[in-house]
Order: C-alpha cells, then sequence, then structure tokens
C-alpha cells in the first residue's frame, strides 16, 4: 500500500466549539477552526458527529464524502427511505429534499423516519443546489 494512504474511512477527530455530548447525528460545519452546530439550510456542512464531546474534548465526526459506510443521522424533518436528504437548520439534522432554495444534498436515506429521531443514511460529497 502507498504510504500516501491516510487511512481506511474518513473519520476525524475535531474539537467543539460547543456541547456536543447529547448531539449525535447532527450535521456540523467549521466555525473558527472548531466544528459547530448548522444553523441553516445553507451553512457548508462537514459531517456529522458519531461521538459528541464538551468543550475541550473531541469529537468523531463522519466526514461527508468520506467513504465511512452507513451511519446514523438526526432527522430535522421527514425522512423517506431512497430519498436524497439536505442538511438543515432544523435541529441541525437532515430531512428530504424540499427542491427548492439554498441547501446542500448530503445524504441518501436506508430508511424512513420523523423529526428526532436517528435514520440510517449514506454520506454523499455537499451538493450544492438553489
Amino acid at each position: 500500500m502507498s504510504a500516501l494512504f491516510e487511512r481506511a474511512v474518513a473519520i476525524a477527530a475535531e474539537t467543539p466549539a460547543e456541547d456536543h455530548t447529547q448531539k449525535k447525528g447532527c450535521v456540523v460545519k467549521f466555525a473558527a477552526d472548531k466544528v459547530a452546530l448548522i444553523t441553516g439550510d445553507s451553512d457548508l456542512p462537514y459531517g456529522v458527529i458519531l461521538d459528541g464531546e464538551d468543550i475541550g474534548g473531541t469529537d468523531s465526526i463522519a466526514i461527508f464524502g468520506g467513504n465511512c459506510g452507513p451511519v446514523r443521522v438526526k432527522a430535522g424533518g421527514t425522512c423517506t427511505k431512497g430519498s436524497f436528504g439536505m442538511a438543515t437548520g432544523v435541529g441541525s439534522g437532515v430531512k428530504d429534499d424540499t427542491g427548492s432554495g439554498s441547501r446542500y444534498i448530503v445524504c441518501r436515506f436506508l430508511e424512513s423516519g420523523v423529526l428526532g429521531e436517528l435514520v440510517t443514511a449514506v454520506l454523499v460529497s455537499p451538493d450544492p443546489r438553489s
């Protein structure tokens, strides 16, 4: 194997900008070199919290488009099996693509769910739409 190969999956250790201990499955963005929960549909998403910590700790983040296999994401609205999901500021989660407005497509749902649930999805590279 090449010495340039870093790791098999893109799961990163990142410093949280706020308490993420109860934020498993939530979408984060970069803010001042730390990861923070997204607050709007047009925030540039970085990844999903697999294990969240408080300030001073280190989160485990599955990077969008990083080939990490299916993960559990927080539903920020209705999620339909087979649909593409968009990052949303609602609960810093994901929901079915609305088809309009400034937004990022970040996953494909492998199961259905509703607001607040953790649903299984495959992460994709953030795809900006408007």
